[in-house]
């Protein structure tokens, strides 16, 4: 058994300042139902950054943005395969395409920001930004995009094509199988085109190491940060939950102590009524 798809919709639509609070809720109710390896997969998820959020609220409001940048990516990866077979023409418009769609769904989601509880900035613009480029090479990614149940941000782990650039003179002028390259790498001649495929070649395998090691580096990063977010909140749940025991030991303590009170007065009019009788 696994988590039903409207448990973590319900979830993943949370604010994230309330995603603990619910999370455990539902892990509650999982227990109360017999469920408890869910309830135990439920305690495990972490709470989304706010620009996973984000777009996790761009999923639920407007699929259409979503489905756009998919389908967009989609086209440009298929253009990027034809142009490494020697047919680039398709490369600029699919790049153009892919682009217009992928800042759509981050202005859409920039526009949440400020909502979920947090200032919308470039670094908060790039981090989307990031999620969607990877999303859009990434099909499991993209499915937990398209469902609106991001838990975290992403960057591309593999080398797609946000790494390649075209130029449009060598796009222009170069016959087919020689329209490809990487910026800044000068076309082969022909007198040096295998020599000029083996750098490339070369060339292109240690950016994909660099841009492998880079994600690596940047996914263990971003792990931390949710697991100090983590015990972040579950210290904030715990404080609140002793401000409440304090406020009701407060309350406990006035009660008493308006008793005690009253008591005392009591017991000195009994007293002054006991002296009168004697007196008396």
């Amino acid at each position: 058994m696994a988590l039903h798809d409207d448990e973590l919709h319900e979830l993943y639509a949370a604010r994230p300042a309330d995603f603990v609070r619910v999370r455990n809720d539902l892990a509650r109710r999982l227990r109360k139902e017999g469920r408890r390896d869910d309830a135990e997969d439920a305690t495990k998820l972490r709470r989304p950054p706010v620009t996973a959020a984000a777009l996790n609220q761009v999923a639920r409001e407007t699929p259409q943005l979503i489905e756009a940048l998919l389908d967009e990516g989609a086209r440009l990866r298929d253009a990027m395969q034809r142009a490494i077979q020697g047919n680039a023409v398709d490369v600029r418009p699919a790049q153009a395409a892919e682009r217009r769609a992928a800042d759509a769904v981050v202005a859409a989601a920039r526009h949440h920001l400020e909502p979920l509880g947090q200032r919308d900035t470039d670094a908060a613009a790039q981090r989307i930004n990031n999620t969607v480029r990877a999303a859009a090479l990434d099909d499991s990614l993209a499915q937990r995009l398209r469902q609106g149940i991001l838990e975290s941000d992403a960057v591309a782990s593999g080398f797609g094509f946000g790494g390649l650039e075209f130029d449009e003179g060598s796009l222009a002028t170069a016959p087919p199988k020689k329209r490809l390259r990487l910026v800044e790498t000068p076309a082969p001649s022909p007198n040096d085109d295998h020599e000029q495929e083996r750098e490339a070649a070369a060339r292109i395998a240690a950016l994909r190491a660099e841009a492998e090691q880079r994600a690596a580096e940047a996914a263990d990063l971003a792990s931390a940060a949710d697991d100090a977010q983590l015990v972040v909140d579950q210290l904030r749940d715990e404080a609140a939950q002793l401000q409440d025991r304090i406020r009701d030991a407060e309350r406990e303590a006035r009660s008493a102590r308006r008793s005690a009170d009253k008591a005392g007065v009591d017991a000195t009019r009994a007293r002054e009524r006991a002296d009168r009788a004697l007196d008396a």
